[in-house]
């Protein structure tokens, strides 16, 4: 199988592109509250006229002004773009603000929102044209950590000592003021909203009310997780302890994480680059390992290449044995949106040799 080996409707039948459905551990981040509403952006929707100008700024030569807005923080251009109807329009003129905004908005909502000011918009479209976790180099980056604007997987966002610091404890950690703290160290402003695993009983997922000034605390240590004091008799967490329900410090690590897709080169020439969110490999996820790991299209290929082909099969119960689905038939019919287990199949690689039932 080469690496563009898959049609778009074999990609189609053998993966999910939906997050893990409720029969699996699913984590609760950013992607869990409704960001559009707290936060409605209005790119598209004013007279496309630039209006008055931009005062001692139409002085700047266009391309310096550009670079000068690049250099903003996300938060601070929101604010300028804010300020007249040229300032908007010249906002909008940006390739990177334009990309964002169209194809992954509730990534730029939630910057916004978070106040999360350690970098600008062309940091992010970088990071939005990336797709390696920062911490394991390997698989896929399914959300950004928005502190600093790297892309983590699943499992990184769960396990790594990422577990983020209020400003008392960033200053006792750096010997500095809380005003330098703020100016030295990236931060965001959480949300209200339940983080973390998925409950049982709905009613025990109980949600942090207040906003919190958090740090992230590899930064504060100087990226090293090694030399992380985070828990322990002398930790230095009691006092973010004090603020989250069930004294669950390990969910704060997920107010400051949100899913993004990664942008790649479109099919066709009437759009320069499309997003894409990435694919849950369904044999995987039919014999209950790697649901939360995701892939890119080339990702899936290798993944492939490495444990095998997937096959739908189904237990015909009057002939006491298994029917194995003719994927190339299905892809001739073009009839391939189907759901597959919801009509007895399970999905498994060929290799594969362990029996699981598929719900």
């Amino acid at each position: 199988m080469s690496q563009d080996g898959l049609t778009d409707d074999e990609i189609n039948l053998y993966t999910h592109r939906d997050p893990v459905d409720e029969t699996y551990l699913y984590t609760y981040h950013l992607d869990a509250i409704d960001l559009e509403s707290r936060l409605p952006l209005d790119v598209g929707r004013h007279d496309a006229a630039f209006g008055s100008g931009l005062g001692s700024l139409d002085l700047l030569p266009r391309e310096l002004l550009i670079k000068m807005l690049e250099m903003l923080d996300i938060p601070s251009l929101t604010t300028f773009r804010a300020v007249s109807r040229h300032a908007m329009q010249t906002v909008n003129s940006l390739y990177e603000y334009g990309v964002v905004s169209k194809r992954c908005p509730n990534v730029l909502r939630a910057i916004i929102a978070l106040d999360a000011r350690a970098y600008g918009i062309r940091t992010l479209f970088e990071t939005l044209a990336e797709t390696l976790c920062r911490w394991c180099r390997y698989e896929f980056g399914g959300l950004i950590h928005l502190y600093t604007c790297e892309r983590t997987c699943e499992s990184c966002a769960s396990y790594h000592t990422n577990s983020p610091l209020r400003i008392q404890e960033a200053a006792r950690v750096t010997g500095l003021s809380h005003e330098k703290v703020q100016e030295s160290y990236p931060s965001i402003l959480s949300l209200p909203g339940y983080y973390g695993a998925k409950l049982p009983e709905v009613g025990d997922m109980i949600t942090v009310q207040e906003r919190l000034l958090l740090f992230d605390s590899l930064a504060l240590y100087g990226r090293s997780p090694a030399n992380s004091k985070l828990f322990g008799s002398d930790s230095i967490m009691k006092d973010l302890l004090e603020v989250l329900p069930d004294n669950d410090v390990q969910n704060s690590r997920y107010m400051g994480l949100i899913s993004a897709p990664y942008l790649e080169e479109a099919p066709h020439e009437k759009e320069k680059l499309v997003a894409n969110w990435g694919y849950y490999c369904a044999a995987c996820r039919c014999r209950g390992e790697s649901v939360l790991q995701k892939f890119t299209r080339r990702g899936f290929v290798q993944h492939l290449l490495e444990e095998g082909r997937i096959i739908w099969e189904r237990k015909n119960v009057s002939q006491d044995e298994w029917e194995i689905l003719d994927v190339p038939a299905v892809v001739a019919t073009g009839h391939v949106h189907r759901d597959l287990r919801s009509e007895g199949y399970r999905a498994k690689h060929e290799d594969y040799q362990v029996q699981v039932d598929p719900d």
